[in-house]
Protein backbone atom coordinates (compact mmCIF):
# COMPACT_ATOMS: atom_id res chain seq x y z
CA UNK A 1 0.00 0.00 0.00
CA UNK A 2 3.06 2.59 0.91
CA UNK A 3 4.86 1.25 -2.32
CA UNK A 4 1.63 2.36 -4.59
CA UNK A 5 1.43 5.40 -2.85
CA UNK A 6 4.81 6.54 -3.10
CA UNK A 7 4.75 5.37 -7.16
CA UNK A 8 1.83 7.14 -7.17
CA UNK A 9 2.81 10.62 -5.59
CA UNK A 10 6.08 10.38 -7.76
CA UNK A 11 4.45 10.45 -10.89
CA UNK A 12 2.14 13.20 -9.52
CA UNK A 13 4.93 15.38 -8.64
CA UNK A 14 6.35 14.68 -12.40
CA UNK A 15 3.32 15.52 -14.05
CA UNK A 16 3.49 18.60 -11.93
CA UNK A 17 6.82 19.58 -13.10
CA UNK A 18 5.65 19.11 -16.44
CA UNK A 19 3.07 21.04 -16.41
CA UNK A 20 4.47 24.02 -14.71
CA UNK A 21 7.43 23.77 -17.59
CA UNK A 22 4.78 23.98 -20.44
CA UNK A 23 3.75 26.84 -19.27
CA UNK A 24 4.41 30.27 -20.86
CA UNK A 25 4.25 33.59 -19.35
CA UNK A 26 2.08 35.99 -21.51
CA UNK A 27 4.27 39.50 -21.16
CA UNK A 28 1.47 42.04 -20.01
CA UNK A 29 -0.31 43.79 -23.19
CA UNK A 30 0.96 47.76 -22.91
CA UNK A 31 -2.22 50.25 -23.77
CA UNK A 32 -0.19 53.36 -24.02
CA UNK A 33 -2.99 55.12 -25.85
CA UNK A 34 -1.18 55.54 -28.94
CA UNK A 35 -3.06 54.94 -32.29
CA UNK A 36 -0.13 54.19 -34.41
CA UNK A 37 0.56 50.57 -35.66
CA UNK A 38 3.83 48.59 -34.51
CA UNK A 39 6.22 48.95 -37.11
CA UNK A 40 6.59 44.78 -38.73
CA UNK A 41 10.57 44.05 -38.37
CA UNK A 42 13.01 44.13 -41.29
CA UNK A 43 13.41 40.43 -42.93
CA UNK A 44 17.01 39.96 -42.60
CA UNK A 45 18.99 40.58 -46.16
CA UNK A 46 20.98 37.12 -45.38
CA UNK A 47 19.48 34.17 -45.88
CA UNK A 48 16.43 35.25 -46.36
CA UNK A 49 14.51 33.94 -50.51
CA UNK A 50 14.06 37.08 -51.99
CA UNK A 51 11.31 36.81 -54.70
CA UNK A 52 11.62 39.34 -57.52
CA UNK A 53 8.29 41.74 -58.05
CA UNK A 54 9.69 43.88 -60.00
CA UNK A 55 12.56 43.97 -62.68
CA UNK A 56 13.67 48.04 -63.99
CA UNK A 57 10.16 49.38 -62.77
CA UNK A 58 8.19 46.56 -64.67
CA UNK A 59 6.14 43.97 -62.66
CA UNK A 60 7.57 40.17 -62.78
CA UNK A 61 5.00 37.80 -63.83
CA UNK A 62 5.86 34.11 -64.00
CA UNK A 63 4.37 32.71 -67.21
CA UNK A 64 2.47 28.82 -66.84
CA UNK A 65 5.41 26.58 -66.88
CA UNK A 66 8.26 29.64 -65.63
CA UNK A 67 9.93 29.53 -62.38
CA UNK A 68 10.20 32.39 -60.07
CA UNK A 69 12.41 34.34 -60.22
CA UNK A 70 14.59 35.05 -56.68
CA UNK A 71 17.72 36.06 -55.22
CA UNK A 72 18.79 34.38 -51.92
CA UNK A 73 22.17 35.58 -50.24
CA UNK A 74 23.60 33.05 -47.71
CA UNK A 75 26.50 33.68 -45.74
CA UNK A 76 28.81 30.63 -44.59
CA UNK A 77 32.50 30.20 -46.01
CA UNK A 78 31.97 32.51 -48.58
CA UNK A 79 28.93 34.40 -49.07
CA UNK A 80 27.07 33.27 -52.05
CA UNK A 81 24.59 35.21 -54.13
CA UNK A 82 22.18 32.22 -55.84
CA UNK A 83 18.59 31.90 -57.03
CA UNK A 84 16.71 31.68 -60.23
CA UNK A 85 16.50 34.12 -63.27
CA UNK A 86 13.03 32.13 -64.70
CA UNK A 87 14.51 29.59 -66.05
CA UNK A 88 18.50 28.96 -65.33
CA UNK A 89 19.60 28.52 -62.01
CA UNK A 90 22.62 31.07 -61.00
CA UNK A 91 25.22 31.64 -58.16
CA UNK A 92 27.85 34.26 -57.69
CA UNK A 93 29.17 36.06 -54.94
CA UNK A 94 28.40 39.27 -52.99
CA UNK A 95 30.38 41.61 -50.72
CA UNK A 96 27.52 43.72 -48.32
CA UNK A 97 29.31 46.37 -46.50
CA UNK A 98 27.79 49.04 -43.99
CA UNK A 99 25.69 51.30 -44.61
CA UNK A 100 23.29 49.42 -47.25
CA UNK A 101 26.30 48.67 -49.60
CA UNK A 102 25.72 45.27 -51.49
CA UNK A 103 27.75 44.01 -54.66
CA UNK A 104 27.00 40.97 -56.73
CA UNK A 105 29.61 39.53 -59.77
CA UNK A 106 30.96 36.38 -60.85
CA UNK A 107 27.53 35.21 -61.72
CA UNK A 108 27.38 31.82 -63.56
CA UNK A 109 24.00 30.18 -64.74
CA UNK A 110 22.95 27.54 -66.04
CA UNK A 111 22.34 27.73 -69.54
CA UNK A 112 18.55 25.83 -70.44
CA UNK A 113 16.53 27.28 -73.47
CA UNK A 114 13.34 28.81 -72.50
CA UNK A 115 10.86 31.43 -74.06
CA UNK A 116 11.91 34.42 -71.12
CA UNK A 117 15.41 34.57 -71.71
CA UNK A 118 15.22 38.55 -72.35
CA UNK A 119 13.92 38.79 -68.79
CA UNK A 120 16.53 36.82 -66.97
CA UNK A 121 18.93 38.45 -69.01
CA UNK A 122 18.08 41.42 -67.97
CA UNK A 123 17.62 40.38 -64.17
CA UNK A 124 21.35 38.81 -64.55
CA UNK A 125 22.54 42.22 -66.03
CA UNK A 126 20.86 44.35 -63.10
CA UNK A 127 22.10 42.03 -60.73
CA UNK A 128 25.82 42.84 -61.85
CA UNK A 129 25.28 46.51 -61.62
CA UNK A 130 24.03 46.56 -58.01
CA UNK A 131 25.79 49.00 -55.65
CA UNK A 132 23.56 49.50 -52.69
CA UNK A 133 20.30 48.76 -51.33
CA UNK A 134 17.16 49.65 -49.10
CA UNK A 135 15.34 47.47 -46.98
CA UNK A 136 12.01 47.98 -45.36
CA UNK A 137 10.21 45.56 -43.44
CA UNK A 138 10.07 42.69 -46.39
CA UNK A 139 10.57 44.82 -49.37
CA UNK A 140 14.04 44.96 -50.45
CA UNK A 141 15.17 47.49 -53.61
CA UNK A 142 18.02 46.72 -55.21
CA UNK A 143 20.21 49.92 -57.01
CA UNK A 144 22.91 51.01 -58.94
CA UNK A 145 25.11 53.67 -58.84
CA UNK A 146 23.36 56.19 -61.07
CA UNK A 147 19.60 54.72 -60.68
CA UNK A 148 16.94 56.35 -58.66
CA UNK A 149 15.21 53.50 -59.48
CA UNK A 150 15.55 50.33 -57.95
CA UNK A 151 17.25 48.23 -60.54
CA UNK A 152 14.78 45.44 -58.86
CA UNK A 153 12.54 45.12 -56.28
CA UNK A 154 12.28 41.96 -54.20
CA UNK A 155 9.99 40.61 -51.55
CA UNK A 156 10.86 38.46 -48.60
CA UNK A 157 9.04 35.18 -48.76
CA UNK A 158 9.25 32.61 -45.55
CA UNK A 159 9.96 29.08 -46.28
CA UNK A 160 8.66 26.67 -44.28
Amino acid sequence: MISSLLRYSWLFGVCCLLLAACQSAQPAASNTGSSSASAKPDSPLLNTRWVVRQLNGAPVTVPEGGRELYLLLRLGESHVAEGNAGCNRFSGRFVASEPNGLSISNLLSTKMACPQLDTENLMMRSLEQVTHYELHSDNLALYGSDSAQPLLTLQAVVLR
